[in-house]
């Protein structure tokens, strides 16, 4: 199951809630805002789904400067806001989320929370979700939409993002029998109950 929808409307909360009984036996990845004073979304990273269950989802963090050498505190970070532009370490997904994966090969339950976005650009990381989802692991997490990844300057890498985030939507259905839900904060209990299902059907065995 994967849900999807706008930013921040609750999606990987509404998971969250779900998992928690499963910690012990969950592996994958997850992803992590670190938020400024005012609770403005700062950087992204990379972190384990016991993490995510664990801690507040947002979390102050120091980002470093990576321009002048000096790398963000947490090495799991992959993207940075700043005034003159986001700064983006593709090797984090190469390395830190290819890891992730791989330890995760036998875990009853993988969090894929999120994918569809800048992790898709990653060839090594793309490979290794695609050897999770060929093996028939039990998944569950988000995927950014179409919309949440388009830009309006259509560069060369947003091009590249969008096809391969539509053909991880095409594999997903089609060749891995995955739901992807359409994620609606006001249907967020009955979302729960199949999220709820599924877990029970596939987890509680």
């Amino acid at each position: 199951i994967f849900l999807e929808g706008p930013v921040r409307i609750g999606k990987s909360t509404a998971i969250r809630e779900c998992l928690t009984p499963y910690v012990d036996r969950l592996g994958g990845i997850a992803c992590r805002r670190y938020v400024d004073e005012n609770g403005i979304p700062k950087a992204y990273g990379l972190i384990r789904p016991d993490d995510m269950l664990i801690e507040s989802e947002y979390c102050p963090k120091i980002h470093g400067d990576p321009d002048n050498g000096i790398p963000p505190e947490d090495p799991g970070i992959f993207l940075i806001r700043r005034q003159n532009g986001s700064y983006i370490d593709h090797s984090v997904f190469d390395t830190i989320g290819v890891g992730m994966l791989r330890d995760s090969r036998n875990s009853d339950l993988i969090l894929l929370d999120e994918i569809g976005g800048l992790e898709l650009l990653s060839e090594s990381f793309r490979k290794e979700l695609y050897h999770i989802l060929e093996d028939g692991h039990n998944c569950i997490g988000v995927i950014k939409s179409i919309k949440s990844i388009s830009l309006r300057i259509k560069t060369k890498s947003a091009q590249t993002r969008e096809s391969y985030n539509q053909k991880l939507r095409e594999d997903l259905t089609s060749r891995f029998d995955a739901n992807i839900i359409q994620y609606i904060d006001a249907e967020r209990r009955t979302i729960q109950d199949e999220i709820n299902i599924f877990l029970k059907n596939n987890i509680e065995k």
